[in-house]
């Protein structure tokens, strides 16, 4: 059995231990990159959306950043 090249939305929230919906929003406002879109319209996640996920979520629960502080983040791409 080969893995997927893609993740969906649900399988990235649980990978990230995150809901859905925190996906969705972290997507929204930029924390982590815009995913594909597949023909029919679902989100389509990367390992490198994972990664960024984690990164976002390590600097949310460091008692250094506060919330509502605007933090340019770069996701490998230029």
């Amino acid at each position: 059995m080969t893995a997927r090249p893609y993740l969906r939305t649900r399988d990235l929230a649980l990978a990230g231990h995150i809901s859905v919906q925190q996906v969705r929003n972290y997507e929204a406002s930029s924390l982590i990159p815009k995913a594909q879109r597949s023909p029919s319209g679902y989100r389509l996640f990367t390992q490198q959306h994972l990664a960024a996920l984690k990164t976002v979520k390590s600097m949310v629960s460091s008692p250094l950043i506060r919330l509502g502080t605007s933090v340019p983040l770069n996701h490998g791409q230029d």
